[in-house]
Protein backbone atom coordinates (compact mmCIF):
# COMPACT_ATOMS: atom_id res chain seq x y z
CA UNK A 1 0.00 0.00 0.00
CA UNK A 2 1.37 3.32 -0.97
CA UNK A 3 1.99 6.19 1.57
CA UNK A 4 -1.17 7.90 -0.12
CA UNK A 5 -3.42 5.03 0.80
CA UNK A 6 -2.08 4.46 4.34
CA UNK A 7 -2.66 8.25 5.32
CA UNK A 8 -6.21 8.15 3.58
CA UNK A 9 -6.77 4.64 5.84
CA UNK A 10 -5.23 6.34 9.01
CA UNK A 11 -7.46 9.61 8.66
CA UNK A 12 -10.54 7.46 7.92
CA UNK A 13 -10.00 5.30 11.28
CA UNK A 14 -9.66 8.57 12.88
CA UNK A 15 -12.90 10.22 12.04
CA UNK A 16 -14.90 6.80 13.16
CA UNK A 17 -13.20 7.16 16.32
CA UNK A 18 -14.00 10.70 16.75
CA UNK A 19 -18.05 9.79 15.56
CA UNK A 20 -17.79 7.07 17.71
CA UNK A 21 -16.79 9.77 20.43
CA UNK A 22 -19.34 12.11 20.05
CA UNK A 23 -21.99 9.07 19.57
CA UNK A 24 -20.66 8.42 23.59
CA UNK A 25 -20.74 11.67 24.86
CA UNK A 26 -24.25 12.25 23.42
CA UNK A 27 -25.55 9.50 24.96
CA UNK A 28 -24.08 9.58 28.54
CA UNK A 29 -25.17 13.55 28.55
CA UNK A 30 -29.28 12.43 27.63
CA UNK A 31 -31.28 11.99 30.66
CA UNK A 32 -32.46 8.87 31.27
CA UNK A 33 -35.92 7.90 29.94
CA UNK A 34 -38.30 8.19 32.79
CA UNK A 35 -41.74 6.72 31.69
CA UNK A 36 -44.62 8.24 32.73
CA UNK A 37 -46.05 6.71 35.90
CA UNK A 38 -49.72 7.63 35.48
CA UNK A 39 -49.51 6.94 31.87
CA UNK A 40 -47.42 3.29 32.65
CA UNK A 41 -50.57 2.30 34.96
CA UNK A 42 -53.56 4.30 34.48
CA UNK A 43 -55.43 1.18 32.68
CA UNK A 44 -54.25 -1.01 35.51
CA UNK A 45 -57.40 -2.54 36.97
CA UNK A 46 -56.32 -2.02 40.61
CA UNK A 47 -58.84 -0.35 42.69
CA UNK A 48 -56.89 2.92 43.66
CA UNK A 49 -56.39 3.30 40.09
CA UNK A 50 -59.73 3.30 39.22
CA UNK A 51 -60.57 5.79 41.83
CA UNK A 52 -57.82 8.39 40.67
CA UNK A 53 -59.94 7.94 36.99
CA UNK A 54 -63.31 8.27 38.58
CA UNK A 55 -62.25 11.03 40.62
CA UNK A 56 -60.67 13.00 37.61
CA UNK A 57 -63.32 12.16 35.45
CA UNK A 58 -66.21 13.26 37.24
CA UNK A 59 -64.03 16.59 38.83
CA UNK A 60 -62.71 17.92 35.68
CA UNK A 61 -65.46 20.19 34.63
CA UNK A 62 -66.17 21.17 38.01
CA UNK A 63 -63.12 21.21 40.09
CA UNK A 64 -59.88 23.46 38.90
CA UNK A 65 -56.89 21.32 37.45
CA UNK A 66 -54.39 22.65 39.83
CA UNK A 67 -57.07 20.74 42.91
CA UNK A 68 -57.30 17.80 40.68
CA UNK A 69 -53.37 17.53 40.67
CA UNK A 70 -53.02 18.28 44.33
CA UNK A 71 -55.83 15.25 44.81
CA UNK A 72 -54.25 12.63 42.68
CA UNK A 73 -51.24 13.31 44.02
CA UNK A 74 -52.35 12.77 47.73
CA UNK A 75 -53.94 9.63 46.86
CA UNK A 76 -50.41 8.77 45.21
CA UNK A 77 -48.59 9.44 47.94
CA UNK A 78 -50.17 7.60 50.29
CA UNK A 79 -51.11 4.36 48.43
CA UNK A 80 -47.69 4.02 46.12
CA UNK A 81 -45.24 6.41 49.06
CA UNK A 82 -42.33 4.67 47.32
CA UNK A 83 -42.65 5.82 43.68
CA UNK A 84 -41.97 9.40 44.63
CA UNK A 85 -44.42 10.67 41.40
CA UNK A 86 -44.39 14.48 41.60
CA UNK A 87 -46.85 17.08 41.38
CA UNK A 88 -45.32 18.33 38.75
CA UNK A 89 -45.35 14.74 36.90
CA UNK A 90 -49.46 14.16 37.52
CA UNK A 91 -49.59 17.95 36.08
CA UNK A 92 -47.38 16.71 32.98
CA UNK A 93 -49.39 13.79 32.41
CA UNK A 94 -52.52 15.86 32.67
CA UNK A 95 -51.55 18.35 30.13
CA UNK A 96 -49.66 16.92 27.79
CA UNK A 97 -50.78 12.85 28.13
CA UNK A 98 -54.49 12.44 28.98
CA UNK A 99 -56.87 12.57 26.19
CA UNK A 100 -59.79 12.28 29.02
CA UNK A 101 -62.69 13.80 27.12
CA UNK A 102 -63.84 16.05 30.31
CA UNK A 103 -59.78 17.00 31.03
CA UNK A 104 -59.56 18.41 27.53
CA UNK A 105 -63.32 19.91 27.62
CA UNK A 106 -62.94 21.35 30.82
CA UNK A 107 -59.55 23.01 29.85
CA UNK A 108 -60.75 24.51 26.52
CA UNK A 109 -63.71 25.84 28.36
CA UNK A 110 -61.59 27.36 31.03
CA UNK A 111 -59.26 28.76 28.15
CA UNK A 112 -62.13 30.27 26.10
CA UNK A 113 -63.34 31.93 29.56
CA UNK A 114 -60.23 33.59 29.73
CA UNK A 115 -60.14 34.67 26.02
CA UNK A 116 -64.00 36.30 26.54
CA UNK A 117 -62.68 38.36 29.93
CA UNK A 118 -59.43 39.87 27.86
CA UNK A 119 -61.76 40.64 24.61
CA UNK A 120 -65.07 41.88 27.00
CA UNK A 121 -62.11 44.66 28.36
CA UNK A 122 -61.65 45.85 24.82
CA UNK A 123 -65.13 45.90 23.92
CA UNK A 124 -65.14 49.64 25.47
CA UNK A 125 -62.75 52.60 25.64
CA UNK A 126 -62.48 55.58 26.24
CA UNK A 127 -61.89 58.16 23.30
CA UNK A 128 -58.61 60.42 24.29
CA UNK A 129 -60.32 63.45 23.16
CA UNK A 130 -63.54 63.80 23.92
CA UNK A 131 -63.56 61.33 26.91
CA UNK A 132 -66.53 59.42 25.61
CA UNK A 133 -66.98 55.69 26.03
CA UNK A 134 -66.60 54.29 22.69
CA UNK A 135 -67.67 50.47 21.49
CA UNK A 136 -64.76 48.86 19.24
CA UNK A 137 -67.13 46.98 16.77
CA UNK A 138 -64.54 44.30 16.04
CA UNK A 139 -63.90 43.45 19.80
CA UNK A 140 -67.54 43.32 20.57
CA UNK A 141 -67.92 40.62 17.55
CA UNK A 142 -65.52 38.60 18.70
CA UNK A 143 -66.89 38.82 22.15
CA UNK A 144 -70.49 37.69 20.86
CA UNK A 145 -68.76 35.07 18.82
CA UNK A 146 -66.99 33.36 21.56
CA UNK A 147 -69.81 33.97 23.96
CA UNK A 148 -71.74 31.77 21.43
CA UNK A 149 -69.06 29.21 20.88
CA UNK A 150 -69.20 28.68 24.92
CA UNK A 151 -73.24 28.60 24.65
CA UNK A 152 -72.88 25.96 21.87
CA UNK A 153 -70.23 23.85 23.48
CA UNK A 154 -72.54 23.67 26.62
CA UNK A 155 -75.50 22.75 24.48
CA UNK A 156 -73.71 19.98 22.65
CA UNK A 157 -71.21 18.71 24.99
CA UNK A 158 -73.34 15.51 25.66
CA UNK A 159 -73.32 15.59 29.63
CA UNK A 160 -76.35 17.72 29.59
CA UNK A 161 -78.86 17.49 27.47
CA UNK A 162 -79.69 21.14 25.41
CA UNK A 163 -82.76 22.69 26.37
CA UNK A 164 -85.82 22.30 23.54
CA UNK A 165 -87.88 25.19 22.56
CA UNK A 166 -90.51 24.01 24.38
CA UNK A 167 -88.60 23.97 28.01
CA UNK A 168 -87.45 27.26 27.14
CA UNK A 169 -90.86 28.18 26.81
CA UNK A 170 -91.89 26.34 30.05
CA UNK A 171 -89.02 27.94 32.33
CA UNK A 172 -87.98 26.47 35.60
CA UNK A 173 -91.26 24.37 35.33
CA UNK A 174 -89.78 22.35 32.06
CA UNK A 175 -86.44 22.82 33.70
CA UNK A 176 -87.15 20.99 36.93
CA UNK A 177 -88.82 17.87 35.14
CA UNK A 178 -85.32 17.37 34.38
CA UNK A 179 -83.86 16.77 37.59
CA UNK A 180 -82.14 13.54 37.69
CA UNK A 181 -83.86 12.92 41.51
CA UNK A 182 -87.04 13.55 39.99
CA UNK A 183 -86.36 11.07 36.99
Amino acid sequence: MDAAAQLYVQQHHLEQNLQHQRQQQQQAQRPAYRPCWLCRYYSASCPYMREIIEYVNDSALNIAEEEIVEQVYTIIASKWPQENVSREAIRTHFTQHSVSQNLIFARNVRDMNHLVNIVRAGVTTVEMHTGNMVVDDRMAKLYLSIVSQITAIFKNDGKRPALSDKAKAGGEKAAASNRPDEA
